[in-house]
């Protein structure tokens, strides 16, 4: 124990003392709070920096009667097999009206793919690489299940190497050859969406099985994923979740009973047994220096906070009063680069990173973007992003009469100074096994888990997902209960 922490014991002792203290009401923290009082832990705190309860879980709803949910963070219930989130719909139905959304299954009569110069392409043109990529993508899972290691070491490597293989054996022209390139690029613009990288060229492809999809489609809550947030908050005192609340430090003193300082930078203070730290993995990188006494983190801690990495998914959402110009019968319209400069412009080039617009109402279109281009666009106006995605829907589907949107709203998860991202991934750095785990592990002092981590990035095969975030708030929930089940 350094000597400024026990010479500075004095000036706390107003402190407010507590048993447990949670840093974060998302759903990992809430799920710990809800869990821990289910045990018979009634004496605890819920700090959230930010005014509303959720993390990167927040619902807006857009209209009068307030019925039309924007989801501005987490969007799906991954799956139905194992999936924690799915059971407890199921399990109350008069809170969550839930119904099936349709996979994002590029190849339906539903989906209209062109190019930038508007030149259409039939599903039967690119629906039998669509069923490579599936083929190639379980066996880039397998690798990491069955501890095989790739010559490759990216997922991007891995994908293109397959897909050349199939070029040369198809014996395809230059012109075939550029057009399945741009395809794939497409898919592999999808995947980083889905994996929380800002780029395939990051992601391991030997580490990418470690994260498994539970079995089964993705699902939503029409009335928004906020209800879960309100379904855990409503376990839990009122009195004991304090928003507004961020935390500047975490101090360890030689105190039996409550040796754990935790300050928040609007003056409360308190004291505890022990703390859950639920931030995200890229508010740690940013922080854990000044966040925790230095003497309290391991090693392999510092290692794993700065290997476990976490990139931007934003969305933007267009809305119109006319939306006629859209395809007939039509959920989305997939746009694909066949001249793609290789040296992006970020100003003027951000719009190939776009691979969907996806018709969310009948009066919204919505966008996904991810990586430095995603960043980047968080800094601009609406009006240009508004510009920007106008002149390439026009010239997707070929007509110059499309109208600006009405409104555009977009996500700024890189910049939300509490949560500096959107989810987490192994890069070709990481390994799963190694440093998840360690990021997950507890800071043990003379045998005492004194400071506790969850949240998504804690969770070795449901990192990235909500239901990752809620197992691992039952994980720490359950680790503190069975320690002093122990002592009994």
């Amino acid at each position: 124990m350094d000597s400024d922490s026990d010479n500075s014991i004095g000036e706390h002792v107003c402190a407010i003392k507590t048993d447990i203290v949670i840093i974060g009401a998302g759903c990992a923290g809430l799920e710990c709070a809800a869990k821990l009082y289910s045990f018979g832990f009634e004496n605890l705190v819920v700090l959230e920096a930010q005014d509303y309860i959720g993390g990167r879980i927040k619902t807006t709803l857009i209209n009068e009667d307030e019925t039309l949910p924007l989801e501005i963070g987490a969007n799906w219930i991954h799956g139905y097999l194992g999936n924690p989130i799915y059971r407890l719909v199921i399990e109350n139905p008069d809170l969550f009206v839930h119904k099936k959304k349709k996979l994002f299954d590029i190849f339906t009569d539903q989906i209209y793919c062109a190019d930038e110069n508007g030149k259409y392409y039939a599903p039967s043109f690119y629906e039998s690489l669509w069923e490579k990529y599936n083929i190639w993508n379980l066996e880039a899972k397998a690798l990491w299940v069955k501890s095989v290691k790739s010559e490759f070491t990216t997922y991007t490597e891995f994908m293109i190497n397959k897909l050349e293989q199939l070029m040369d054996e198809e014996n395809l022209s230059e012109y075939e050859r550029k057009i399945k390139l741009a395809i794939m690029n497409r898919f592999l613009k999808q995947e980083t969406a889905e994996s929380g990288c800002a780029t395939m060229d990051l992601l391991s492809v030997n580490e990418y099985g470690s994260y498994l999809k539970p079995f089964g489609p993705d699902y939503e809550f029409p009335g928004g994923f906020s209800g879960l947030i309100q379904f855990l908050a409503d376990k839990i005192p009122k009195n004991s979740i304090k928003l507004n609340h961020a935390v500047e430090q975490i101090t360890m003193f030689d105190d039996e009973e409550t040796p754990m300082l935790v300050q928040c930078k609007n003056g409360t203070s308190y004291r505890a047994k022990h703390v859950l730290v639920t931030t995200s993995v890229n508010y740690l990188k940013k922080h854990y220096q000044s966040l925790f006494n230095p003497s309290l983190l391991t090693t392999k801690k510092i290692e794993a906070i700065q290997t476990v990495k976490m990139d931007t998914v934003d969305k933007i959402f267009l809305f119109y009063e006319d939306m006629s110009f859209f395809p007939e019968n039509c959920d989305a319209v997939h746009p694909i680069f066949t001249n793609q400069p290789e040296n992006v412009c970020m100003k003027t080039d951000w719009k190939y990173k776009v691979y969907t617009f996806d018709k969310f109402y009948d009066n919204m279109l919505l966008v996904w973007i991810t990586g430095k281009e995603a960043e980047y666009v968080e800094t601009l106006d609406n009006e240009e992003i508004g510009d920007t995605l106008t002149d390439l829907l026009r010239k997707v589907l070929n007509n110059k009469n499309i109208p600006k949107p009405d409104r555009v709203f977009k996500t700024q998860w890189k910049m939300n100074p509490y949560v500096l991202g959107s989810y987490s991934y192994v890069d070709v750095n990481g390994q799963a096994n190694k440093h998840i785990n360690d990021l997950a592990e507890p800071l043990y002092i003379n045998n005492v888990p004194r400071v506790l981590f969850a949240g998504e990035a804690t969770h070795l095969r449901y990192y990235s997902t909500v239901h990752g975030a809620y197992l691992s708030g039952q994980r720490e929930a359950t680790r503190l209960f069975e320690f002093y089940s122990s002592k009994k």
